[in-house]
């Protein structure tokens, strides 16, 4: 079997986010026992990045292009014309920068029209090695009907293509989550082999001493790491900033990251960014925005000066999928923040390693806040 490894990152679009470093994570371990690897990757990522770091932008749609809002059945044919670009895409791609057949294709974090479209790229074209692909989110297969399941226009696309791929694949394919939660949800709608994978860890982060830089001269830093998206709890943290600071004997302060969506989105900002920017000067120099995407290491250089890391995201888009960003708290035991009945609040479970919140609540945020203070 070839040694050939391609990862295909469709969402891939800069080096800020999950993608750019979950893919890293999990090139340099396959390059550790001895694999080569390729990555295809979404045309938005710049060219001197690329050319660094070797990387093929491939992709006009990535996972985080989503249909415009014109209607349901408008969007729908939105998604399909996006498979057939994606498949078009993958084919040239494997036509124009494969030398050689791959003994393994990754592809993760992916979005509905991509299943689609590997589904139309292997009705064309025979893959010699394994694919696997990794999902990351789920519509909640485990509370709906099953009719709803197999029919629904929307729900059933990845039933109908995840069974496709099976088939298409004779036994090559495997189906990837990184959470037990969506493993168990898959299987009510995928009856073949689902493993559920490790967070990766970039090695950056890996190296960053477990103690470096806490309680810098007695100050508490708490921290927000990661884009500013309504999704992630962003909303709540003007309120919580205020209600931290002012809160009596409290010497602490905050690092927040607020750069846009790293998918890259032309969207406005989301609601707190400015209320933040507006506080800044209220608070003297306890209040620190970060609003650029950060480099790998200046990445890790930055969570080394954090405390407490704060995951206040919104509840029901968590239940079954995971965070890079608690998975990397924990790697370097930091206390964390997190919604309760989630992934991230039943992994707390296990380790003690911070306290869980009533999503969307900025009281009991700030309570939980100041309790792990």
């Amino acid at each position: 079997m070839s040694r050939r490894v391609l990862i295909v990152d469709s969402g891939m679009r800069n080096v800020g986010g999950h993608n750019f470093s979950y893919t890293r994570a999990v090139e340099a371990a396959l390059r550790k026992r001895g694999f080569e690897t390729t990555v295809f990757a979404h045309k938005q990522l710049s060219v001197e990045i690329a050319r660094e770091i070797g990387y093929h932008p491939v992709f006009s749609c990535g996972a985080y292009d989503y249909p415009p809002g014109n209607g349901r059945w408008r969007d729908l044919r939105y998604i399909y014309a996006q498979s057939v670009i994606f498949a078009d895409e993958l084919e040239r791609a494997f036509t124009r920068l494969l030398a050689e057949e791959c003994g393994l294709v990754f592809c993760h974090t992916v979005n509905d029209f991509e299943l689609i479209g590997w589904n139309r790229f292997l009705k064309r074209r025979r893959l010699a090695g394994h694919l696997m692909i990794l999902l990351r989110q789920t519509p909640g297969f485990v509370s709906c009907s099953l009719i709803k399941r197999w029919f629904h226009p929307y729900w059933r696309i990845k039933p109908h293509y995840l069974g496709g791929l099976h088939r298409r694949q004779q036994g090559r394919f495997v189906l990837l989550t990184d959470s037990e939660p969506l493993s168990q949800d898959y299987a009510g709608v995928f009856p073949h082999r689902i493993v559920t994978m490790p967070i990766p860890i970039n090695d950056f982060i890996l190296g960053v001493n477990g103690d470096g830089g806490a309680r810098k001269n007695g100050v508490l830093s708490i921290g927000y790491l990661g884009d500013a998206r309504s999704v992630k709890g962003f909303p709540l943290l003007p309120g919580l900033v205020d209600r931290v600071l002012s809160a009596p004997g409290v010497n602490a302060k905050f690092i927040i990251q607020c750069p846009t969506a790293a998918s890259g989105s032309a969207d406005a900002p989301p609601e707190g960014v400015k209320e933040l920017y507006d506080r800044q000067g209220q608070w003297n120099g306890r209040l620190t925005l970060i609003a650029n995407k950060l480099s790998e290491r200046e990445y890790a250089e930055l969570f080394r000066s954090i405390d407490i890391v704060l995951v206040p995201y919104d509840q029901a888009s968590y239940v079954e999928p995971t965070s890079g960003i608690f998975a990397e708290a924990l790697a370097l035991a930091r206390p964390v923040v997190v919604p309760s009945d989630t992934w991230m609040a039943g992994e707390l479970m296990n380790s003690g390693g911070g306290l869980e919140f009533r999503s969307g609540d900025e009281v009991d945020l700030t309570e939980k806040v100041l309790d792990t203070i």
